[in-house]
């Protein structure tokens, strides 16, 4: 099975203006429709949202934390419009692979997604 994300163009410049240049780490939210097929599984980018500095709890060039706060009300819109959300975020000086921050961050996240969906604390 293949996975894809699919943008127009208008999304993804406005990603990249969301994302770049900085020396910092930067965020952003994808809202996605989900189109399934038998051998690709795209996710459809809907929507883009920043993450505005005044979301972030914490910023350098080798790591973001976003509250909790922060994400519910995107995970609570792409529940209510059928989507998938995806979150995205740099790593200025070039890392290609998850950091341990980011594995902190997004257990953190899944956990908040996880309750959620199952309406547990």
């Amino acid at each position: 099975m293949r996975y894809s994300i699919t943008f127009l163009e208008e999304d993804y410049e406005r990603l990249t203006n969301i994302l770049f240049p900085t020396e910092i780490e930067r965020a952003s939210y994808l809202l996605c429709g989900l189109s399934v097929g038998p051998s690709e599984t795209k996710l459809l980018v809907r929507e883009v949202v920043a993450v505005r500095n005044t979301e972030v709890a914490s910023a350098s060039s080798a790591h973001i934390s976003i509250p909790a706060a922060t994400y519910v009300k995107w995970l609570k819109r792409a529940n209510e419009l059928k989507n998938c959300i995806v979150i995205v975020h740099t790593h200025p000086h070039g890392q290609n692979s998850f950091s341990v921050q980011d594995n902190s961050e997004e257990e953190h996240f899944f956990r908040t997604a996880h309750n959620r969906i199952h309406h547990t604390n």
